[in-house]
């Protein structure tokens, strides 16, 4: 074909990783080394993932299918299958296994970050390796096995969110709504205020702030691991709407309702606030 993306994209073909030699000797100075695979990251983001960022921004966005064919909620959200592929792509390059793992240091996972360079690519990424980080760092022993592995695999790389804003409040925590009930069965969520969910409909589970007892404050605000799906594949939360946003097309974000939904309680009820502000940032 005669059309070139680089007439448009002068660093299409320059390896994002080994030909950026101002990053070669920050790096060099840090005492970071990288790999292949990071050496194969630079490359892709350069031969295929910067044009088709462009275009999924453009023309390719999420969107929301509350129902199925056969009349069930099944609160889709499709993204093109170019998308999917430079999801699972980044994810298997290593952008979150290797640092949520052990196997390198957070350092590898904001360096790929520097690369993927796309804001709505890589907040899909980075909110997956905060809810790793929160799995890996409070969860209990018996959330770690059974979540974790989904999120350091190396074949099928689970995708994560942080819901934490909501409508009344925006990013003052102390203000949400969704309270956390301990049951029985333990923990549940409910509320119908999560506002500005990024990866809603994408995530396996996300990050959520609720409130463990009554009152307004963040002394209020417990964190919790709630996965997308019950055991048995039914949906253990809602999503209402995808947002018509102005940037970062890429990543959905939605407003997600909680209805007796099962959370698990990351480290200490107490501390939620100093958690949710760790793992954001």
């Amino acid at each position: 074909m005669r059309n070139d993306f680089g007439k448009l994209f002068l660093s299409k073909g320059v390896n994002y990783y080994s030909g950026d030699l101002p990053l070669s000797r920050v790096l060099n100075f840090l005492g970071f080394k990288g790999d292949s695979d990071m050496e194969d990251l630079g490359i892709f983001v350069s031969d295929h993932m910067i044009e088709s960022a462009d275009f999924i921004d453009h023309y390719a966005r999420p969107k929301l299918y509350t129902w199925g064919i056969a009349g069930e909620r099944i609160d889709y959200v499709r993204i093109s299958p170019d998308h999917e592929y430079i999801l699972a792509k980044l994810l298997k390059l290593g952008s979150v296994r290797k640092s949520a793992s052990g196997e390198s240091t957070w350092m590898y996972h904001f360096v790929s970050g520097y690369l993927i360079s796309d804001s709505g690519l890589f907040c899909t990424i980075t909110l997956t390796a905060q809810t790793a980080y929160a799995l890996g760092k409070y969860g209990e022993a018996s959330v770690r096995e059974k979540f974790l592995p989904g999120y350091i695999s190396s074949e099928n790389p689970w995708i994560g969110a942080t819901f934490y804003s909501e409508t009344q409040g925006g990013s003052d925590l102390g203000s949400n709504n969704t309270t956390a009930d301990m049951t029985p069965n333990g923990w549940t969520l409910n509320g119908s205020d999560k506002y500005f969910a990024s990866d809603a409909g994408l995530a396996d589970g996300a990050v959520v702030t609720a409130k463990f007892r009554s009152g307004y404050g963040v002394r209020n605000i417990a964190l919790f691991f709630v996965p997308a799906l019950n055991d048995d594949g039914t949906l253990n939360y809602s999503i209402r709407r995808i947002k018509d946003k102005l940037g970062t097309n890429a990543v959905p974000t939605g407003e997600v309702e909680f209805h007796n939904s099962k959370a698990y309680l990351l480290g200490d009820s107490g501390r939620g606030i100093y958690y949710s502000m760790e793992v954001l940032t």
